[in-house]
């Protein structure tokens, strides 16, 4: 199973606690039924939680690895639980939606996006790249925030610098924004998606293969041959 032990400060009980800080997450072997978890309490006014959980294997969202080229929709994070397929610093989906875990989803129109994001958190993506080459990499997203956006990584190996995207009106108008290019390999990979900055939200992630792109050029209208007749 995993565990996870976090505390708050607590002063007295008119006052709300502020966000949990971590202790330890670990994954603990069952014996006979039971485990033994080491607390260390450091101090009377903080107040412990232990979370424990069952491993779940992390795997493709609906056992269906996401297909590149193409869009990877930030929503369908892998499953496996929080430490392994994801990391959210709060405990609820603050947006309420589509999935029952911590990570935080709201509607973005006919769809959804992750919102609520924090520095630092992360989600993971079971990908299959169908050549290896250099992809365009697009981005689906809303925020009124500045200086935010997103990293990404591929089997723990950084693949791009911190891509901030501008500046947007507020969280509901979402924008294309072409994000650069990146290298990948073929094959089976996971795609590592982490936070930089606080409140962006994230619809999808696009990878374009160049070569399958076409230009299209307007067409000028022929010309018409006329002819006329004149008395002289």
């Amino acid at each position: 199973v995993n565990v996870t032990v976090e505390y708050v400060v607590w002063e007295n009980k008119d006052k709300a606690v502020p966000s949990t800080n971590l202790v330890s997450d670990k994954e603990y072997d069952v014996s006979d039924g039971k485990i033994t978890v080491p607390v260390n309490i450091t101090n009377t006014k903080y107040g412990y939680r232990v979370y424990i959980t069952p491993i779940i294997p992390q795997a493709p969202y609906k056992d269906v690895a996401a297909a590149i080229p193409g869009k990877v929709e930030v929503e369908n994070y892998d499953v496996g639980g929080s430490g392994k397929a994801y990391l959210d610093k709060d405990d609820d989906n603050k947006g309420g939606e589509y999935r029952d875990d911590a990570v935080d989803i709201v509607k973005a129109g006919n769809g959804y996006a992750i919102g609520y994001t924090q520095e630092g958190e992360w989600l993971e993506y079971t990908v299959k790249v169908a050549k290896s080459g250099e992809y365009n990499l697009n981005a689906s997203y809303a925020t009124s925030s500045e200086n935010v956006g997103f990293k990404l990584y591929v089997d723990g190996n950084a693949v791009t610098d911190n891509i901030i995207v501008p500046q947007g009106a507020d969280w509901e108008t979402y924008s294309t924004y072409e994000a650069g290019k990146v290298n990948l390999t073929e094959g089976e990979h996971v795609l590592k998606l982490e936070i930089v900055g606080n409140y962006v939200n994230l619809d999808w992630l696009e990878f374009v293969d160049p070569s399958q792109t076409t230009t299209r050029f307007a067409t000028a209208p022929a010309l018409q041959r006329a002819s006329a007749t004149f008395d002289v």
